[in-house]
C-alpha cells in the first residue's frame, strides 16, 4: 500500500497548485483523493484502513464518508446510517479485457479468426465456471499509460509505461513494459 500511497500523494501534490489557480476549493481535491483511495480499497488491491493519514482526510470531509464501525458505535440502539452512505461499487477491472476482445471483431480481418474462435471458447469456459486465471484470482490488476499499440499480421504489440501490476497479491511498479 505504500506504493499506492506515494503515487496518490504525488498526484495530489502536483494537482494542488492547478486547483488553486482555477479557484477550486481544497475540499474538492481532498474528496477526490478519498474517492480514489476508496475505489482502490474496493478492488481489494490495497488496504488504506491501516494508514494513519486516511483518518484526517475522512475527518475533514465530515459525515460524507463515515466508517461503518464508527456509525454503529454512535447509534447502538437506533438504526444505522451506513446503508445511506455506502461507497459506490465499481465494476471489476478484470471484465474490461473481455469487452476489448469483443471489439476486435470489427477489424474485419481473416488473419486472426482462428485465435478469436479459441478465445471465445476459453471465454465461455470462464463464464460457466470452467476455471481460468480470472476465476482463481479476480484481484489481478494492471494500471498503466499506453505508449504505443501496434498490429503486425495477427499479433498485437502494446507498449505500456509508468504502471502498476498487482498479481497474486504482490504489487510491481514499472517504467516501461512490452
Amino acid at each position: 500500500s505504500s506504493a499506492y500511497r506515494s503515487i496518490i500523494d504525488e498526484v495530489v501534490t502536483h494537482c494542488r497548485s492547478e486547483f488553486d489557480e482555477m479557484g477550486i476549493e481544497q475540499a474538492v481535491l481532498d474528496a477526490l483523493q478519498a474517492s480514489w483511495e476508496t475505489k482502490l480499497a474496493n478492488t481489494r488491491v490495497t488496504d488504506f484502513s491501516a494508514d494513519a493519514r486516511l483518518g484526517p482526510i475522512q475527518a475533514s470531509l465530515g459525515p460524507a464518508l463515515p466508517r461503518p464501525e464508527e456509525s454503529v458505535k454512535e447509534q447502538p440502539n437506533g438504526p444505522s446510517s451506513t446503508s445511506d452512505t455506502k461507497p459506490q461499487t465499481t465494476s471489476s477491472p478484470s471484465k474490461r479485457p473481455d469487452k476489448m476482445d469483443a471489439d476486435t471483431d470489427e477489424i474485419n480481418s481473416d488473419l486472426d479468426d482462428s485465435e478469436d474462435d479459441a478465445d471465445a471458447a476459453e471465454g465461455e469456459d470462464n463464464e460457466n465456471g470452467g476455471g481460468g486465471a480470472s476465476n482463481n484470482n479476480p484481484g489481478d490488476l494492471v494500471i498503466a499509460l499506453y505508449d504505443k499499440v501496434q498490429r503486425v499480421k495477427n499479433k498485437w504489440k502494446i507498449t505500456l509505461k509508468d504502471g502498476i501490476v498487482s498479481v497474486q497479491g504482490k504489487d510491481y511498479l514499472f517504467h516501461k513494459c512490452n
